[in-house]
């Protein structure tokens, strides 16, 4: 009797979106990029993110009917992005990097009927958070009566910025090892988890 596999997680996003941007790189296709934040169903502590590529229209045919738009659909020609994001995680893996999250799950796929470029490509890409809270969230905060945006970083002790300087950079020692190039080398893609004094 074959065995059963169990079915995957259920995650459903808290926010909106956290980044998101549309390339036009040189070489066709245009495509582009959001970053989900979500939380596991079955374990809502355990947060991923999800970072969803998928080719969109052309400048200008993007109120075209999905017929006209689907004549752009390519599953080939994929830009490097999604590709080399899941080379990253994997090569971050075998290496054994413990200052990243892991890869959990990725998929590609042609879009649907109702979506951007019907037929066209699209990959998933869904990586752990890791614990703490990122380096560059800003709050608003009420100074002298107005108010002012304060980076979390910022509003730390001057110890414990340079305890987050020195292991920033030896967890960009173990990355670099792991031959992944980092394209974000700034606070946005820092977590501090302060319970542990970890970033």
């Amino acid at each position: 009797m074959p065995r059963s596999e169990a079915p995957p997680p259920v995650w459903f996003h808290e926010r909106q979106w956290v980044a998101r941007e549309i390339r036009f790189p040189d070489n066709p296709p245009p495509f582009g990029a959001v970053e989900f934040l979500c939380q596991s169903v079955e374990s809502p502590s355990t947060q991923a993110y999800l970072t969803v590529y998928l080719q969109v229209p052309y400048l200008e045919t993007q109120t075209e009917p999905a017929y006209l738009r689907a004549e752009q659909a390519t599953l080939e020609n994929l830009p490097r992005d999604p590709a080399e994001e899941a080379e990253a995680w994997r090569r971050l893996k075998a290496n054994n990097v413990t200052a990243t999250g892991r890869l959990l799950s990725r998929k590609q796929e042609a879009q649907g009927d109702d979506d951007p470029v019907p037929d066209g490509w699209s990959v998933y890409l869904l990586a752990s958070k890791v614990p703490g809270t990122r380096l560059a969230e800003e709050s608003s905060v009420l100074k002298d009566g107005m108010f002012v945006t304060e980076v979390y970083f910022w509003t730390l002790d001057r110890e414990t910025r340079d305890l987050i300087r020195h292991q920033f950079a030896s967890a960009h020692q173990s990355i670099y090892k792991a031959q992944v190039c980092l394209e974000r080398q700034d606070l946005w893609s820092l977590y501090w988890d302060e319970a542990n004094k970890k970033v």
